[in-house]
């Protein structure tokens, strides 16, 4: 791999290389029994935009270098076709400079244009190059003669027409962010299935996004594990910290750091109240059976035991747990896992 394309690698990181989304939406995705409606239909409906990224790696750091530019980090942006420059914030001194410049960052219409220019062949390439050796030169008031001079190689990436991205990173529409996000952190396939990845993170397009959705979903694999992997969180959480996008909370009775970290701050009290509303109609149903056995060992007259069962189905209808299960946010439905197995709030 030329050294060109070994900067760029590490550059392109700043989006995911596999984007689950617009690739699992080209897959069979109708069988219930992996996903539900409503994870289906969030597939389906977000949107994924262009972006496109090339690198170019000079004989020298001109950008710092030449005259009184002295550039180091950040970025430039111009309404020109390259948009924005990025300059690197490392290898600027010693003997191994880097002299990779992601010369030119765009996204959505802009990048929908230069990307026609990306792997279309010899003569499209040279356009490219034309085109952002040009703009290079406008942006900085460095002499054209002098970029082409220190030219060496480039590498372009188009996320949009890759086969394992087809979008560089998620865009919601007004009010879809809500919705499709609480569909896709929930467990598929009966709870063998997390999903993760920028989209699903409230700092989508970042990668930072991503790892926090990835963070997300191996807690909620390691809580799905029964004790096994109840064990292992504690050394999760010291390997990799704890996630912003989860909050600690101080609405249980009894200290419970190993729960807390599940439940965000918004809209606590209303979730939580719901929580308990599950754990008490669980419990309610195994009282019920309980008493319908001790009806039967006291041979109670059957007029009563059906008296006593109909009242204790009647409290059941007053939260419908599998509804209220199967619409429950991540967080929710790990907690409820926790009631289930005996932890108290």
């Amino acid at each position: 791999m030329s050294t060109v394309k070994q900067n760029l690698a590490r550059i392109n990181t700043s989006s995911p290389p596999f984007h689950y989304v617009p690739v699992l939406r080209t897959l069979d995705i109708d069988d219930p029994a992996l996903f539900t409606v409503q994870q289906r239909n969030a597939m389906r409906q977000l949107s994924y935009g262009p972006s496109v990224k090339i690198g170019i790696k000079f004989k020298s750091q001109w950008w710092h270098d030449y005259k009184d530019l002295n550039i180091v980090g950040g970025q430039s942006s111009t309404d020109r076709v390259i948009r924005t420059t990025v300059y690197p914030s490392y290898g600027v001194k010693g003997p191994n400079k880097s002299t990779v410049l992601i010369a030119s960052y765009t996204w959505t219409s802009d990048a929908a244009s230069i990307g026609a220019l990306v792997n279309s062949g010899p003569d499209a390439e040279r356009r490219l190059k034309d085109v952002v050796l040009r703009d290079l030169a406008q942006v900085h008031g460095v002499p054209l003669e002098m970029l082409v001079d220190e030219f060496e190689e480039m590498h372009s990436w188009d996320w949009q027409h890759n086969p394992l991205s087809q979008g560089a990173f998620a865009f919601f529409g007004p009010g879809q962010f809500r919705r499709l996000y609480q569909s896709l952190t929930h467990p598929a396939a009966g709870g063998y299935l997390h999903m993760a990845g920028e989209a699903i993170s409230p700092r989508h397009a970042w990668i930072v996004g991503a790892l926090d959705a990835s963070w997300r979903a191996v807690l909620e694999i390691l809580w799905g594990s029964g004790p096994v992997g109840w064990a292992l969180v504690k050394e999760f959480k010291t390997l990799w910290g704890e996630n912003e996008e989860w909050v600690p909370t101080t609405q249980f009775k009894k200290p419970l750091p190993q729960a807390n970290h599940l439940i965000r701050g918004a809209g606590m009290e209303a979730r939580v109240s719901k929580v308990a509303k599950v754990a008490k109609v669980a419990k309610v149903e195994e009282e019920k059976e309980g008493d319908i056995e001790e009806a039967k060992g006291a041979e109670m007259e059957e007029a009563e035991a059906e008296e006593m069962v109909d009242a204790k189905a009647g409290e059941m209808e007053e939260v419908k747990v599998r509804e209220v299960r199967e619409t429950m946010p991540a967080p929710d439905l790990l907690l409820y896992q926790l009631v289930a197995h005996g932890i108290s709030f």
